[in-house]
């Protein structure tokens, strides 16, 4: 028999990996508007060296454990020249859908299509970039501050556009647009101009400090969508590019409900004493609600 723990013939390694991730945005050359640069350094062991490998990235949602779907797979063939080293993997990210969500960097090696090597804990913050770019939060209300409003021709509707992590005196640009909603919560589509095109409402802003407000205000002609709601949706950009949004027809921060108005209402009705014993009532009369 030949038994030597020393002896490297009789040695297998087990191949590993461990990744690392971190935004490279600044200080990126030609970065592009509104894309988040992500490198997930990959340190291997147990690889032949001379060997041709895959590594193949992905970037997975934390918050649903599925990939995340505003990067696609990354992969890069390498060679090692030897059985460690490392490897770095780099994702470009919509900073629009990242706003807002935490990512976490899978790896897998592969040799000849066969995985050898793999890395993908839910968990590891090492693996794990949370972004703290724009965020978008909008609360939305008729002239009296209410989500319930009147059927009216002349509807008006107050968006308080709240932001987060904003560049002091840089220009942005809100776009708002509105939603039908169904009385049974599904999506009609976009509130339309006479012309059939969206009634889109522009605010061009430069804001003071990096968390604040604006608003936003449309009017619309409510008077065929009783018993319906009208969703305001926001989307921030800066230099034409969509920087983030904050659209959820579900929301009801977000929502007016149109309820159809009373077709009459009462005035005051006032008691006059005419005589001894005898009394009479005066309306001030019905009229038509406004």
């Amino acid at each position: 028999s030949h038994m030597d723990l020393l002896d490297s013939n009789q040695t297998v390694s087990i191949p590993g990996i461990g990744t690392t991730i971190a935004d490279v945005t600044i200080g990126k050359d030609n970065p592009k508007e509104g894309v988040i640069y992500l490198k997930d350094t990959v340190s291997y062991n147990g690889l032949t060296a001379g060997v041709e490998y895959t590594m193949t990235g992905t970037l997975m949602n934390k918050a649903t454990g599925e990939p995340f779907n505003g990067a696609k797979p990354v992969t890069k063939k390498f060679t090692p020249a030897a059985s460690s080293g490392t490897i770095d993997i780099e994702f470009e990210v919509s900073a629009s859908l990242l706003s807002g969500k935490t990512v976490v960097a899978f790896e897998s090696c592969s040799k000849d299509g066969v995985e050898v090597a793999v890395h993908a804990d839910i968990n590891d913050e090492n693996q794990t970039y949370e972004y703290h770019g724009p965020e978008l939060h909008t609360t939305a209300t008729d002239e009296d501050g209410d989500h319930t409003a009147s059927a009216s021709e002349q509807l008006k509707i107050i968006d308080k556009v709240q932001y987060k992590n904003l560049t002091v005196g840089k220009e942005y640009e809100l776009k708002g647009t509105l939603h039908i909603k169904n009385a049974d919560g599904s999506d009609a589509g976009t509130y339309k101009n006479a012309d059939g095109t969206d009634y889109v409402v522009t605010k061009t802003f430069t804001p003071t400090q990096s968390d604040d407000f604006v608003t936003v205000e449309f009017t619309v002609n409510a008077s065929e969508l009783v018993e319906r709601s009208l969703v305001v949706f926001e989307d921030l950009y800066q230099n034409g590019v969509l920087m983030t949004c904050h659209a959820d027809i579900s929301d009801e921060d977000q929502a007016i409900l149109i309820s159809r108005s009373p077709r009459y209402r009462r005035r005051r009705i006032s008691w006059v004493r005419t005589g001894v014993g005898s009394n009479m009532i005066i309306f001030g009369g019905f009229g038509a609600a406004a």
